[in-house]
Order: structure tokens, then C-alpha cells, then sequence
């Protein structure tokens, strides 16, 4: 909000967002800065609502299949020699939406620079965005152009996770004469054209999307959510078997690890309430025998280990 009449006074100042106070006044953008200015300063970058649909940016809720097939704006791949501080201009925005979306998006290198530089930009006194690499650096582009880029560049990179997923299936289906992987690359081709490229699933407290699923078709690096994923599979399966089985939480292996070989009775009561504390007694309570868990080796490697409480022996073995 801007002071109408210049003259804000402290309870105003505390609140509300006085340009005057701040724009083109020396100040340095620094983590001191307020929060209702950092609010300011975050409406300054947001896309207004009637371009939104404009940019034809595509949701989390088309398909894998859709997506892949998905047109996105160019990225540039050209080494910006041009100062970044030569691209923030105190011009008011005039540039049209067709010009905007004619010209391609320069390199996340250059991009990253200019979120680098936006906020001590903003306060010198930019109001737009003047691109050098077209229209002789004419055209003045508005601010929020910065997070339609970011937002272009990101759907590009999850764009590619997908096709090369979908690559790398197609090199499996070329090479295999298995009958059985002929059927399992066409049933994930069905679920290609019925999955959202990026919705929501249940692993995880709902906390996963379907985008990390890319992962598991190829070799790319696997995180947390899919051992998350695996595990909450892997213990509805074991409900099906056997009630004497039970999988442990991701973070057992690390808990355990840290545990004195003798617990003081003073530290019982914490330890009765603490993790595993609750693990043992859910373990006596059901009568488990043997309790997996997964434990990663030197922080790039999976393996499986397992406890067998009947036979009291401990067990491990390559997962992947």
C-alpha cells in the first residue's frame, strides 16, 4: 500500500507499505528488511489473473501422456554476456503479451542471476524488465515476467524427468523379448494416458506427487518418498500374509544407531514415549517376529536389513 499523501506516520509505517519509505531512498536489501516490504515486494512478482490463462502454461492435472506431448515456451541456451543490473529498468511496463511470448526465455544461469539481483533492484527503482536480446532492449516487459520464466523453466525440467522416463521405456521394450516386460511397458502406457503428470497421491500423509513415479522408470537417483512409497506397499502386502511381520519407519535404522547399550532408569519414561520405545512395545503387543526396515550406506545405497526376533538373529542384504 502507498502513502497518498507522503506522510506516513509509525503505526502506518509498521503495517502498511509506504513507497516513499522505501524506493529509491539508498536502501539495502538486506535480511533486516520487514515483512510486510517482502509481501510487497512478492505482489510486485506475481502473475496478475488475466494473464494466468493467457500464458498457457499447462496444470498438474493433465496426463503424463499430454504432458510429454506439452509445447513449452524455448529456453534459451545462449551465454549472456550483457550486466544483469542493464536488464531492470524504471520504465513503466508497455510491452504486449504477444511480444512477451514471441521471444524465448533466457538460460536458468542468467535467470538465477536476475532473481539474485530483482530485490536490491526493486528498491534503486525498477518497475520493468528490458531484454537486450530483442527490439534492441526496447520493450518494456512487466516484473512478474521474472516468475512466468521460472515457472516456464521449472515445468521444462519436469517435462524432460517424463521424457526420458518415457525413453528409457521404450529402449526396455526394444531390447527385451520377455512377453511378460512387453506387458508391463503396455500397461504403463495405459497408465501414461490416465495419470497426472504432477497430481497428488496417498504415500507420504497425501505429501507426494505423481511426478516422482519418473524416477522409478530409469536410473535416476531414487529420495525418501519412494522408500516412503515402497515401504507403505510392501506393508499393506504383509497385512495380507502374516500379522507377525512388520515393517519399521524410515528413520529406525538412524534411531537405533543412536541408542546407549544401557538405558539409566532415569531416561526410562523417555524412553517408553520415545520412537522406539513405542516400536518395542507394538512389537511385543502384536508378538512380531520379524521386523525389515531399510538403512542407507553411506549416504548413495539401499539395502534391506530385517530382525528376527524368534530365532534372534539379525539380517542384511542388497535391496537395489
Amino acid at each position: 500500500m502507498e502513502c497518498q499523501d507522503g506522510n506516513c506516520g509509525i503505526e502506518d509505517f509498521e503495517d502498511f507499505f509506504c513507497e516513499e519509505d522505501w524506493i529509491c531512498t539508498g536502501k539495502k536489501y538486506g535480511e533486516d528488511v520487514p515483512l510486510f516490504v517482502v509481501a510487497e515486494q512478492n505482489k510486485r512478482l506475481q502473475i496478475p489473473n488475466p494473464f494466468l490463462q493467457e500464458l498457457q502454461l499447462p496444470g498438474d492435472d493433465i496426463t503424463v501422456e499430454q504432458f510429454i506431448r506439452q509445447r513449452l515456451p524455448h529456453i534459451s541456451l545462449e551465454f549472456i554476456v550483457t550486466n544483469v543490473g542493464l536488464w531492470f529498468s524504471s520504465d513503466i511496463p508497455d510491452a504486449t503479451l504477444p511480444a512477451l511470448l514471441a521471444r524465448s526465455i533466457p538460460s536458468e544461469t542468467f535467470l538465477k542471476s536476475m532473481e539474485h539481483a530483482f530485490s536490491q533492484a526493486w528498491f534503486n527503482g525498477a518497475r520493468s524488465i528490458s531484454d537486450p536480446r530483442f527490439n534492441e532492449g526496447s520493450d518494456r516487459l512487466p516484473l512478474w515476467v521474472l516468475t512466468y520464466w521460472r515457472k516456464a523453466i521449472t515445468l521444462k525440467n519436469m517435462q524432460n524427468r517424463w521424457i526420458k522416463s518415457n525413453q528409457w521405456l521404450n529402449h526396455e521394450e526394444a531390447r527385451s523379448k520377455d512377453p511378460e516386460v512387453k506387458k508391463m511397458v503396455l500397461k504403463v502406457r495405459q497408465m501414461f494416458a490416465q495419470l497426472e503428470w504432477n497430481g497428488r497421491m496417498k504415500y507420504y500423509n497425501n505429501m507426494t506427487y505423481t511426478l516422482e513415479l519418473s524416477r522409478f522408470l530409469g536410473t535416476m537417483w531414487l529420495s525418501d518418498d519412494h522408500i516412503y512409497m515402497m515401504m507403505e506397499e510392501f506393508t499393506l502386502e504383509l497385512a495380507k500374509l502374516s500379522g507377525n511381520i512388520q515393517i519399521a519407519h524410515l528413520s529406525f535404522a538412524s534411531q537405533i544407531s543412536k541408542v546407549d547399550a544401557t538405558i539409566q532408569a532415569s531416561a526410562q519414561v523417555h524412553y517408553a514415549r520415545s520412537f522406539l520405545g513405542r516400536l518395542e512395545d507394538t512389537i511385543k503387543s502384536n508378538s512380531v517376529e520379524k521386523l525389515f526396515f531399510p538403512v542407507h550406506i553411506n549416504g548413495n545405497h539401499w539395502i534391506a536389513g530385517m530382525i528376527d526376533f524368534k530365532e534372534k538373529q539379525l539380517h542384511f542384504g542388497a535391496w537395489f
